[in-house]
């Protein structure tokens, strides 16, 4: 057993050295995404046509100066494999936008080759969610939103980091059920907390229902 305490060590130092790595990558590329969306968000505003305003969650043009940038949030895809969870490793962000400390909308922000591009705006819903959310679980860990197209809903996984293990190919994660971790479906009514082995076996009960 003594032999392998150096062994140990070594992996504790080495798996540790990639979460300050991989957490010093996400804060850069947080960052990144949100000069962006400052940058380019009144761009998409302008194009809401007038006396539509209230379509989009603001309740006139004059909103539009008031708008301010919240922080992103990750935005992945859940996938199946071999009966195992996996998330896609996107490039994609959403980005709310607030009017007096209102959540109104999200942008959406994509990363490629390291330059950030501003591509759609809308989901006024989900920006609303996201908000709630925030203000019944302050100090959120990880931003990170999980789209199960499987039971066509949306999911807050704050600990992302702890419940999820990169791939060596660095496109994919693959998630850990076995631990205590929690998810937060967030499409209706009050965030609604699931523990990661429910979320693995509704999903695939769905994902199965729907091979018939």
């Amino acid at each position: 057993m003594k032999k392998n305490v150096p062994l140990i060590c070594l992996f504790i130092v080495l798996q540790l050295s990639f979460f300050a790595q991989n957490n010093k990558q996400q804060a850069a590329e947080q960052l990144q995404v949100k000069a962006a969306a400052t940058q380019h968000y009144s761009r998409f505003l302008s194009l809401i046509p007038r006396g539509r305003e209230q379509d989009y969650g603001f309740q006139s043009r004059a909103d539009f100066e008031q708008v301010k940038i919240e922080e992103p949030y990750r935005f992945y895809y859940l996938t199946i494999s071999n009966n195992k969870l996996g998330i896609q490793n996107t490039t994609e962000w959403r980005v709310p936008l607030s009017v007096n400390g209102k959540f109104i909308a999200l942008l959406t922000v994509q990363l490629n080759k390291g330059t950030a591009s501003v591509v759609d705006f809308g989901a006024n819903l989900l920006a609303i969610k996201i908000q709630e959310f925030e203000s019944t679980h302050p100090g959120i860990n990880d931003r990170v939103v999980i789209r199960n197209t499987f039971l066509r809903k949306d999911f807050l996984f704050p600990e992302f980091n702890q419940a999820c293990s990169l791939i060596a190919d660095a496109n994919s994660y693959v998630i850990k059920t076995t631990g205590g971790q929690l998810l937060f479906e967030i499409n209706a009514g009050t965030a609604k907390a699931v523990s990661l082995s429910d979320f693995k076996a509704s999903t695939l009960s769905a994902y199965d229902q729907h091979q018939e």
